[in-house]
């Protein structure tokens, strides 16, 4: 009888198998791969996720921009000095706040989406004291999957376009849409910005994982990793173009501690612009078309048509 070892062939095979599975595993791809965070998100006010998306530009600087590459499996460290803020915000597979999730749900599961801005997402809070997680704690006994999709810095026509492939690729029960005062007023409704023809990709599973990874590589795309890379600064300092510091002379409108954090991207340095028009925006009445109504119906109707439920939170302070 011939000994294993004088079988290069299956010696050959069972280290290809090996290497191929411990690349699977580390080397983890989402099960659609033209969904991720960085197709509904403001990057360039967050020098952070623009740093860690590569894009290279803002949009409206066609000599440097380039699409985001994909936001997976990243850590990004939320810091506010003159509030005592530390805290890491974890993001998936495909960008968004919290723990991985499948695309298709599972059966007899009952899902909700959280749909809003930095208040859905959660910045300055951890990882487990989002709106989202602390919902799904408080009603852990329901069978309830809570997904959140809350996307910093973006308005109700951004969200609205998410919605457009959220909802049908989600499959909800449940949609909740978290309005804080600055949505309000909202933009028009960009017709040409909603996905209704969206098509998923699905990830080629068949493909050797090495393979797909040199394609990666080829593209000039990180790929994803078995933990989550960083954390990275959301901030980034001055001269950091996303810091609305820059070229700013006269910091006296600010406290020196605040002024100081905000330069040093220790500080969320749109804060300030966000409080100064806090009285009005209050005073906005939200009878009128352009308070969001628009945006709201394109949501029920999507929640309509795909057999789930809407509602809206409202956080006026």
């Amino acid at each position: 009888m011939r000994s294993p070892g004088r079988h290069p062939a299956l010696l050959l095979l069972g280290t290809l198998v090996a290497l191929e599975l411990g690349l699977r595993f580390a080397l983890p791809l989402p099960a659609i791969t033209n969904f991720n965070r960085v197709d509904f998100a403001r990057l360039w006010l967050f020098g952070g996720l623009d740093e860690v998306a590569r894009t290279g530009g803002r949009p409206d600087e066609q000599s440097t921009y380039r699409p985001p590459q994909p936001l997976r499996n990243v850590k990004l460290s939320w810091i506010s000095d003159p509030d005592g803020v530390d805290e890491v915000v974890t993001l998936n597979l495909y960008g968004f706040r919290g723990p991985d999730f499948e695309i298709e749900k599972a059966s007899g599961t009952r899902r909700v989406i959280f749909l809003g801005d930095s208040f859905a997402e959660g910045f300055g809070v951890a990882d487990g004291a989002t709106i989202p997680r602390v919902f799904e704690r408080e009603l852990q006994d329901h069978g309830l999957e809570v997904l959140n999709l809350g996307v910093g810095g973006v308005g109700l026509p951004m969200i609205a376009a998410l919605a457009d492939v959220a909802i049908p690729l989600l499959s909800p029960d449940y949609v909740v849409v978290v309005v804080y005062h600055n949505d309000l007023p909202a933009l028009p409704l960009d017709r040409d910005r909603l996905q209704a023809g969206f098509e998923p990709v699905r990830a080629r599973w068949w493909l050797p994982r090495l393979i797909e990874s040199a394609i990666s590589f080829w593209r000039d795309q990180p790929p994803a990793l078995f933990y989550h890379r960083g954390p990275f600064a959301f901030f980034r300092p001055v001269p950091h173009p996303s810091n609305p510091r820059v070229g700013a002379d006269d910091d006296s409108d600010f406290p020196p501690e605040v002024a100081t954090a905000m330069r040093a991207g220790r500080f969320n340095p749109f804060l300030p612009g966000v409080a100064a028009d806090l009285e009005q925006r209050l005073q906005q009445p939200l009878n009128a078309r352009e308070r969001g109504k628009p945006h709201l119906r394109h949501i029920r109707r999507l929640c309509r048509e795909h057999g789930c439920a809407v509602l809206a939170a409202f956080i006026p302070l």
